[in-house]
């Protein structure tokens, strides 16, 4: 079958970029009674994925690519039986399986499970074999191609959850990629009164406003924080998502975070970044909540129910061919469009 695969990685350090190739490999096959077969019919290209390329995740080669899916069950382990799947049906999935045993599988925290997060396999591909308890079943009114946003959209839901947005809160959203734009339309859902979407890509403030945000600002042409503050009359944000990878921005979403507010960081920055941290202004006085968030934790049953509610079609700015890979990377780095998905199967 064929498969997306970085085949050379760069060196963070000479700022070198590595080489992705659609490559030949093995076809998966069912080993364990509990293991699906799923043929991927569209995958999706994460903001991480390119780390790969880069040397930020050091890596055997080749690495395949890709985590975010959406396919049909092509075959059942004869132990996969416990969430009724079957042969043929639509379904997309989490990419890692959790141990269900250690201390934070055992506490809602699956997300932060050390025992099984490494060793997914990639989506960016032809098929891939899962346990049933990684699949799940997408609405009957969910094409196959917009359920490939599953996993972001689980990713996005878990952050509105830790910021505690509710019916009236300012939000502000820094970065306008597939992560910010979810946001966007769930703090929707959730009753965000003012969301702001921090954005230097024209095209997607454009985007973002037809997704429902009240206000964007040009972080190129405007000072963020005194616009900002302008928009909340000198309030600050209930709550603020850092969601673009930028330094410069993660400086700013803690300094536009109101009082008692909620800053959440879900971008894999360079190790070595540090955020500055006012003790007493921002913990003492301003009692504000700074969140990381990695993953989801428990809430992609809840995220396949809610994919009829959003508008995933419109974050979806390129279709590409497995062969095509070349160009789909290029374009993801050259940070203009929301979401790239590859067609995975011949049509």
């Amino acid at each position: 079958m064929r498969l997306v695969a970085c085949v050379e990685q760069g060196n963070p350090g000479k700022k070198t970029m590595g080489r992705v190739e659609c490559i030949k490999w093995p076809k998966p096959q069912i080993k364990n009674p509990e293991d699906v077969l799923i043929r991927i019919m569209y995958s999706s290209i994460c903001g991480s994925d390119p780390h790969v390329l880069t040397g930020h995740f050091p890596t055997q080669l080749p690495k395949g690519l890709g985590h975010e899916m959406s396919g049909i069950v092509e075959e059942l382990g004869p132990g996969a039986t416990k969430n009724g799947l079957k042969v043929g049906d639509r379904v997309t999935g989490n990419f890692v399986k959790y141990c269900g045993t250690c201390y934070y599988c055992r506490n809602g925290l699956e997300n932060l499970c050390s025992v099984t997060f490494d060793g997914f396999a990639p989506t960016q591909t032809e098929y891939v074999v899962w346990h049933e308890a990684q699949v799940h079943k997408i609405p009957d009114d969910v094409e196959l191609m917009d359920a490939a946003l599953t996993e972001p959209t689980a990713i996005s839901l878990h952050m509105v959850e830790q910021a505690q947005v509710k019916i009236g809160s300012r939000v502000a959203i820094s970065g306008a990629g597939g992560l910010g734009l979810l946001v966007l339309q769930l703090v929707r859902i959730y009753g965000a009164s003012a969301v702001t979407v921090i954005e230097p890509c024209k095209e997607k403030r454009e985007l973002a406003k037809t997704l429902g945000a009240d206000f964007v600002i040009d972080p190129l042409n405007e000072d963020v924080t005194e616009r900002a503050m302008e928009l909340t009359q000198d309030l600050g944000y209930n709550a603020v998502f850092e969601t673009s990878v930028s330094t410069q921005a993660a400086e700013t979403s803690l300094a536009i975070t109101g009082r008692a507010g909620h800053v959440v960081y879900c971008a894999k920055y360079p190790k070595d970044v540090r955020l500055s941290l006012h003790l007493y202004r921002d913990c003492y006085f301003g009692e504000k909540h700074i969140h990381g968030s990695l993953m989801n934790a428990y809430s992609y049953s809840r995220t396949v129910s809610l994919l009829p509610r959003l508008n995933l079609r419109a974050l979806i700015q390129r279709v590409y061919t497995l062969e095509q890979c070349k160009e789909a990377y290029d374009d993801q780095l050259s940070g203009k469009f929301a979401k790239i998905v590859f067609e995975c199967q011949p049509q």
